[in-house]
C-alpha cells in the first residue's frame, strides 16, 4: 500500500492550504538521536508558561501515511504532587481512570554509531503483560525538509527498504520543530519469568534484538553491520512512563507521563506529552491547531520538542 501512495507522491503531490492561526512554525527536524537534535532537553517541570501565539506555518502537504502528533505539556502545571495528571486536565480530555504502565531501554554504542544513522532499537515491555514477552522495536528515521514526507520516502526506497513489505510501517511523527519520517519493524523477544525491562540483562537484550534484526538494518552499511555494531551495544535504561487515553472532540489522543534521569543529578524529572494520530497531515493540521489554542489559553503548552530518547542516552553515557 505505502509502494502505490509513494508513486502518488511522486507524481505531483497536493497543494498547500494556508492555516497561519492555527500552526505552530515548522521548521527543520531536531529530535533525538533518531536524528541530529539540540543539546538541551526541555519540557523539564518548572517550564515557563507560553504567553505568545506560536508562529504561524504553511501546513505540510496532503500525503496519506499516518501522522502521529506530539504536543509538550508543562508537567509543573499539569501534574499533582504524586506526579500525576490534575483532575482539569483529565476532565478536559474524558482519560479514562485506568492507565497503561511501561518499562523500556534503548541499546546504543558509547560513539553513537546507530543514531549517527538515523537507526533506534529499543526493548519495551508493559506491565502485568510479562507473559507477551518484549516488544523489540527497530526504527530508522529521516528528517522531513519542506514538509514533503514523499521525498523522503523516495529516499528510503533508493536506500533499500522495500516500502510494499508489510512488516515495515511508514509514519510521519510531528513534532513542535518539524517532521520526521520513522520507518519501523517489530519483533518478539521471551520474557521468561521476567516482569518488566529492569529485570532484563543487557546481554540478554542485546541477543534478542539481535536475532529480531531485520535485513534492513543488519546490512545497513556493510554486510552485518548491524550484528557487529549490536555487540558493542551497551543498555541505556530503564525508563518508565504511564499512558492515559482520552478523547477530545471525537478524537482519541492519549498523555504519557515519563519519569526520566535527570543528566548529572540522576533525580527523576517528568516530562508530560499529549499525542494523537491521524491518516493524513491535512486532518492533523487542523486538529493540531485547535488543541494548540486550547493548551496555549490554558498556559500549559510548551513550544518545544521532548527529546525523550536523548535524554535517557546522554544520562547513561555522557554522566
Amino acid at each position: 500500500m505505502i509502494w502505490g501512495l509513494l508513486l502518488i507522491l511522486l507524481a505531483g503531490g497536493c497543494a498547500r492550504t494556508e492555516k497561519p492561526d492555527q500552526i505552530p512554525e515548522t521548521a527543520s527536524i531536531t529530535e533525538t538521536t533518531e536524528a541530529p537534535e539540540p543539546a538541551s532537553a526541555p519540557g523539564a517541570p518548572g517550564a515557563p508558561e507560553t504567553t505568545e501565539a506560536p508562529e504561524a506555518a504553511s501546513p505540510p502537504r496532503t500525503v496519506s501515511i499516518p501522522c502521529e502528533t506530539h504536543i509538550l505539556l508543562d508537567s509543573a502545571l499539569v501534574l499533582d504532587e504524586k506526579h500525576l495528571l490534575k483532575k482539569e486536565i483529565r476532565d478536559e480530555f474524558q482519560l479514562e481512570k485506568k492507565f497503561k504502565s511501561y518499562s523500556l531501554a534503548y541499546y546504543e554504542t558509547p560513539d553513537r554509531a546507530f543514531g549517527n544513522e538515523g537507526w533506534i532499537n529499543r526493548v519495551r515491555m508493559r506491565d502485568g503483560k510479562a507473559d507477551k514477552g518484549f516488544e523489540l522495536t527497530y526504527k530508522k528515521r529521516y528528517r522531513v525538509e519542506g514538509n514533503d514526507p514523499g521525498l523522503v520516502l523516495s529516499l528510503a526506497e533508493a536506500e533499500g527498504f522495500d516500502l510494499s513489505d508489510e512488516n515495515w510501517e511508514a509514519e510521519v511523527e510531528w513534532n513542535h520543530s518539524g517532521m520526521i519520517l520513522s520507518i519501523s519493524a517489530e519483533s518478539k523477544g521471551p520474557a521468561d519469568g521476567l516482569e518488566s525491562v529492569a529485570d532484563l540483562s543487557a546481554a540478554d537484550g542485546i541477543s534478542m534484538l539481535k536475532a529480531g534484526m531485520p535485513p534492513a538494518e543488519r546490512n545497513w552499511k556493510s554486510e552485518n553491520w548491524g550484528i557487529r555494531t549490536m555487540e558493542e551495544a551497551e543498555m541505556a535504561g530503564p525508563a518508565h512512563f504511564d499512558r492515559f487515553t482520552g478523547i477530545y472532540l471525537d478524537h482519541k489522543i492519549q498523555i504519557e507521563i515519563w519519569e526520566l534521569p535527570h543528566q548529572g543529578s540522576g533525580e527523576a524529572e517528568y516530562i508530560t506529552e499529549l499525542s494523537f494520530k491521524d491518516d493524513s497531515l491535512d486532518d492533523a493540521a487542523a486538529f493540531r491547531g485547535k488543541l494548540t489554542g486550547l493548551l496555549m489559553d490554558q498556559g500549559v503548552l510548551v513550544q518545544e520538542d521532548a527529546l525523550k530518547t536523548k535524554q535517557i542516552l546522554d544520562a547513561h553515557f555522557d554522566d
